[in-house]
């Protein structure tokens, strides 16, 4: 974007192509960034959850490979959020709100959840089940689903959020490049 190259690129390649393949950069970025954490977190979980639990959560193998999609899904959403603001650098408050309104989110989803967990009411229950449900709110829930086990059905809405989620941020913003490409 520095050496004023985007405009030549997008001409050359038409916007279609150029938005899909800084989107797959972006998206092949958290494949690699959970592929690098994944022998770390192997230790991590199995150090930590019984192996009782440990054999439940990787021995059933659909729920486990919904729980990577999962997992992905939602990484992925955060990271083209955080593109997103990164893109959006000379509008200060756009900006701001890509950067920091979802972090807000998820440390309050967070912190609800835990509060949800230890509490008896049905209520809260229903009220944890929704926030592990959601794409941004439910990052922590996804991520600790081994060590607090998460209905697949959960799962699978929260996959299908996020990436509902990462389809229609794309698909805003899209437009808003392609109108300021000049200014990145």
């Amino acid at each position: 974007a520095r050496n004023g190259a985007l405009l030549p690129l997008v001409a050359a390649c038409g916007k279609k192509t150029f938005y899909a393949s800084l989107w797959i950069i972006t998206l092949l970025r958290v494949a690699f960034f959970l592929l690098a954490v994944i022998p770390s977190t192997t230790m991590v979980l199995s150090r930590t959850i019984p192996d009782d639990t440990l054999q439940l959560f990787i021995g059933n193998k659909p729920h486990f490979a919904l729980w990577i999609i999962g997992v992905m899904a939602s990484l992925s959403s955060l990271a083209i959020i955080a593109s997103i603001a990164e893109l959006k650098h000379r509008h200060s408050m756009v900006s701001f709100l890509y950067r920091y309104v979802p972090i807000c989110l998820a440390f309050g989803g967070t912190a609800l959840w835990f509060f949800c967990i230890f509490s008896k009411s049905t209520a809260h229950q229903y009220l944890h089940q929704a926030i592990a449900g959601l794409p941004v709110l439910g990052v922590s829930p996804m991520l600790m689903s081994p060590l607090f086990p998460l209905n697949s059905t959960i799962i699978t809405l929260h996959t299908l959020f996020a990436s509902t989620l990462v389809v229609l941020v794309l698909r805003l913003n899209s437009r808003w490049f392609a109108a300021h490409l000049e200014e990145l």
